[in-house]
């Protein structure tokens, strides 16, 4: 009865809010319904991962159901607010966001410090992505198969990037990464164009 409950608050909620545009951190007044360490954020499911204490929640976050339909994932860096418990996006699931064939615009705010494994694998209209300088680490295969990407800034902050991470991104010309001590797993930009630059690294 609890699961059925907590399903049918995942759609009510994916019918108010759209993970497209800005969305600004929301006081619920009230409670929020956590199932199983789960709760709904428009289009998106977010995951309970640390308890500071018991005011302050460190979540990550994935694609909901209706994710695939939205061309731009703009994410806060507070989520919720209410009775005086925070609740901060802080990670990317593994494949959160893979495979969406509408996407074309993600902002990662400055709270995310870790972003999964696969995390945009095969979002073959993705043209733009802002990584915060939060990030210490592209992951493996985090871009593979983003075949609309053809540039993209990667910050100082970020010392390793993994493998096959930009592998098949058959249009990227242009990466600028700005720490000079990343260092690249094998086949990073592996079928990527003959022609790509990467500047800044020395």
């Amino acid at each position: 009865m609890k699961k059925l409950l907590f399903i049918l608050l995942i759609v009510m909620f994916t019918t108010q809010i759209k993970a497209q545009g800005t969305m600004p951190p929301v006081d619920m007044g009230g409670s929020i319904y956590v199932y199983n360490d789960q709760f709904p954020y428009g289009d998106l499911l977010c995951t309970i991962t640390k308890r500071n204490d018991d005011k302050h929640f460190e979540v990550s976050v994935e694609g909901g159901y209706m994710a695939k339909y939205d061309d731009i994932i703009i994410i806060d860096s507070v989520l919720y607010t209410t009775k005086g418990r925070k609740y901060v996006f802080t990670a990317l699931n593994d494949r959160a966001f893979a495979e969406l064939p509408r996407l074309v615009s993600v902002i990662i705010p400055n709270s995310v410090t870790s972003i999964g494994t696969h995390a945009f694998y095969n979002c073959n209209s993705l043209k733009k992505i802002i990584i915060s300088d939060s990030i210490t680490s592209i992951s493996d295969y985090m871009l593979c198969g983003c075949v609309a990407l053809d540039s993209l800034t990667i910050p100082k902050s970020v010392v390793n990037i993994g493998k096959c991470a930009f592998y098949n991104c058959f249009d990227l010309k242009k990466i600028t990464v700005y720490s000079k001590y990343a260092s690249f797993g094998k086949n990073s930009f592996g079928n990527c164009p003959e022609e790509l630059v990467v500047h800044g690294y020395a």
